[in-house]
């Protein structure tokens, strides 16, 4: 009884491998075509003005976003369970 099982398991397990492995290799034949046009578009994203503002922004508003985070923590008033919250973000 056990062997059929073992057998059927082995089976689904070998199945999984096959197409994980499938998979993992379309990727990377997939990567290595793609990978010039990425750094392409990159290259030309770094120029853009309007991209580096948008940049900007944006660590400009995580850093405020941490300083509030920080506020909050050193709050006697705020509820500790935020807190506690506050830490991991």
């Amino acid at each position: 009884m056990s062997n059929k099982f073992e057998n059927k398991a082995l089976k689904q397990i070998n199945t999984i491998d096959l197409i994980i492995e499938r998979k993992g290799l379309m990727a990377r034949i997939l990567k290595y075509f793609l990978k010039p046009k990425i750094t392409r578009a990159l290259k030309a994203l770094e120029k853009d003005p309007e991209w580096k503002a948008t940049i900007s922004d944006l660590n400009y508003q995580t850093e405020k976003l941490k300083d509030m985070l920080d506020n909050v923590k050193d709050d006697p008033d705020i509820d500790p369970r935020l807190k506690s919250i506050a830490k991991y973000l």
